[in-house]
């Protein structure tokens, strides 16, 4: 008996054939929620081949913050995710990964509709990771990789190819190996040399090759190479005497070194250091090895001051002879008249703290570009921001004042840019080894000391806000005259909310001020703000008891354009670090010409007359008449006309004018 099958029957059965023969992998979903309480209603929707599956995060059956899994998709056929917004979108985010575990997609914040439409593949051979470095010497190298066992074929071997460092991979240069573990070493390299290597991974015939992972570089070693990498002790101190020199060396090439010569000098000067007794290495140091070592031979370092120490290693086959020397720089018990431009070193302050971004080298960044002198300072953070919440400090070495009957004076310049009343720097010092800090005076006092407070931190007596550029900083350091152990350190602090390039510290002075010191601050006029001058102009003058004892009979003078000066008496007694500001009684006419004007102090016995006198130019001159102004060349407003802020003139020649007028609201 015959049966005869339905077309129909026969193409739905070949349709279910094509379907289970057709290759599939399984894709990564990883959700996110920056929040943590799931995605609020927030929906995916992945469809393969015309098959859906729906994806959320919950607080159920996730914990709120993130879950992955895995979702099918059917090789070459159409995939699309479709995503849905509800409440909070800004708090979700998702990554779709391949079947090699390759990123494939990802969105942050998706907006509902379809984010992708495409095709989804199943990837036959993937791409080998954690392609690293294992091993080098000075004429081969060892690299490993992990396989990559997501495709859809096994990998079989891979294929390493190398070559100079940038050599072109798709223009066909470099050396090729092939390796049959995940693992290879490199013969026949040169030494100090810098390579470049890719793998990729090979799937068999059918799955082919994968793509190339890489480059990673590396470069090979010197045979013979020796050097000092590090000085452990001394270091900065308030009582050293005779110490041992303690360092650290480091084999940098590839053979085990023994018995070569190391020494060191102090300022220059050869410690007497005699092999083989010490200095002279017995031990076997391995390839990429180091070892502390203490010489016998001791030094005095028990005179105050800064100490620059030189190390030196010595092996006759040396093939890098730059790393054979180590720097290095540390104090003792410093002392008055102490000058730390930083452009050798850090002078010995270290930074600390809290989120601390004090940094010492070459500012580069627009709100410091520069060092106040030279190339170098402390700045918090030499090429970006401070950062948020920071409580940091910059410490000194340690300062010896007992031999002072007075208290020493600091000067050094700073610059500012930090958020007002958010952000703020000060000084303070410690006479205790670094315990119960004082803050150095007040606001108002010294030259530029202090500009505001950090009120939102509830703090007083800061710099904050804006120097707009450096600026000199001078004020006594109040009890420590007498003191053997005094340090100084700039406190750093900042709110959570903002940003900026903070503050750099350069130029650092510390010296006995003269007894007898009045210094010229800074002087105005009252007509400085009348563009005509003022009939009876007067001199506002202000000057700073910059020296160590309180002063009376104080006589400040003025001239204008070399003419006689006027003196006059300033009544009272300016204590030490206190500003007086002064307005002479006698007027001058400031209309209508230009003045040179020279200010000083006059006390009797100053003791320092290079800061007495401070100079200022006022400019009252009418422009020459005729005057014409027909803004035909203009592109703005003229800079030297003045205008109400609450219109925005403008230079134009729109609305039917024919020539360039100087307009406000034409519109109207």
């Amino acid at each position: 008996m015959k049966f005869s099958v339905p077309h129909a029957l026969i193409f739905a059965c070949s349709i279910l054939i094509i379907q289970a023969t057709q290759a599939q992998c399984n894709y990564t979903l990883q959700m996110f929620d920056s929040y943590g309480d799931g995605w609020n209603g927030c929906k995916l929707t992945i469809t393969s081949d015309g098959n859906s599956g729906t994806y959320t995060l919950d607080n159920i059956n996730d914990d709120g913050i993130d879950s992955t899994l895995t979702f099918t998709v059917i090789d070459g056929a159409p995939l699309v995710f479709t995503y849905t917004s509800a409440s909070f979108p800004w708090e979700v985010s998702f990554r779709i990964f391949d079947n090699t575990g390759a990123l494939f997609f990802q969105s942050n914040a998706p907006a509902t509709g379809t984010l992708y439409n495409g095709i989804g593949n199943c990837i036959e051979c993937g791409q080998p990771s954690g392609f690293a470095v294992e091993n080098i010497w000075d004429n081969r190298v060892r690299l490993r990789w992990q396989p990559n066992n997501g495709g859809t074929n096994a990998p079989v071997s891979w294929r390493v190819v190398y070559g100079p460092q940038g050599f072109s991979l798709n223009g066909g240069a470099g050396d090729t190996l092939v390796a049959p573990l995940n693992k290879i070493t490199i013969q026949g390299l040169q030494k100090k040399t810098w390579y470049d290597a890719y793998v990729q991974q090979y799937c068999g015939t059918v799955g082919g090759y994968s793509d190339f992972t890489g480059p990673i570089s590396f470069q090979t070693y010197w045979t013979n190479d020796i050097g000092v990498t590090g000085v452990i002790s001394p270091v900065n101190g308030c009582d050293l005497n005779m110490d041992s020199v303690k360092v650290v060396i480091k084999n940098f090439g590839s053979a085990p070194q023994s018995l070569f010569n190391y020494s060191y000098a102090v300022n220059g000067q050869q410690a007497p250091v005699v092999p083989p007794a010490d200095g002279f290495y017995t031990g076997i140091l391995g390839k990429d090895s180091s070892v502390v070592i203490a010489f016998e031979t001791l030094s005095n370092f028990s005179v105050s001051g800064e100490y620059r120490l030189d190390v030196f290693t010595e092996l006759p086959t040396d093939e890098d002879l730059q790393n054979d020397t180590f720097t290095y720089y540390f104090t003792n018990r410093l002392k008055p008249t102490y000058v730390q431009l930083f452009e050798t070193w850090g002078g010995g302050w270290e930074p600390g703290g809290v989120n601390v971004s004090w940094e010492y080298g070459k500012p580069a960044k627009p709100s410091i570009p520069n060092a106040a002198s030279g190339e170098s300072a402390w700045v918090t953070s030499l090429t970006g921001s401070y950062n948020q919440s920071e409580a940091s400090f910059l410490t000194s070495p340690c300062f010896d004042f007992s031999e002072l009957d007075t208290d020493p004076v600091i000067a050094f310049s700073i610059n500012l840019d930090m958020q007002q009343d958010y952000d703020g720097v000060w000084l303070e010092t410690s006479v205790a080894g670094g315990q119960n800090w004082e803050k150095v005076g007040e606001e108002g006092e010294g030259e530029n000391w202090y500009n505001g407070e950090i009120s939102f931190l509830g703090l007083s007596d800061a710099w904050s806000g804006n120097s707009n550029g450096w600026v000199n900083a001078r004020h006594s350091l109040p009890g420590t005259a007498g003191e053997s152990e005094v340090h100084l350190r700039f406190v750093f602090r900042s709110s959570p909310f903002f940003n900026g390039g903070g503050c750099g510290i350069d130029d650092i002075r510390i010296f006995e001020a003269f007894p007898k010191d009045l210094a010229a601050l800074s002087m105005f006029t009252l007509g400085d703000e009348s563009e005509c001058g003022l009939e009876n102009d007067q001199i506002i003058f202000t000057f700073l008891n910059a020296g160590s004892a309180t002063q009376s009979n104080l006589k400040v003078a003025y001239s204008i354009n070399g003419a006689a000066p006027v003196e006059q008496n300033v009544g009272g007694t300016i204590g030490v670090d206190q500003q007086r500001t002064y307005t002479f009684s006698v007027p001058f006419d400031s209309r209508d010409a230009a003045f040179d004007i020279r200010c000083w102090t006059n006390l009797n016995g100053d003791q320092d007359h290079a800061n007495d006198t401070i100079t200022y130019q006022v400019n009252h001159l009418p422009n020459p008449l005729p005057y014409q102004e027909n803004f035909e060349t203009l592109s703005f407003p003229p800079a030297d006309w003045t205008y109400d802020p609450t219109f925005g003139f403008s230079v134009t020649n729109a609305h039917n004018n024919i020539s360039n007028v100087l307009a406000f609201n034409l519109y109207s």
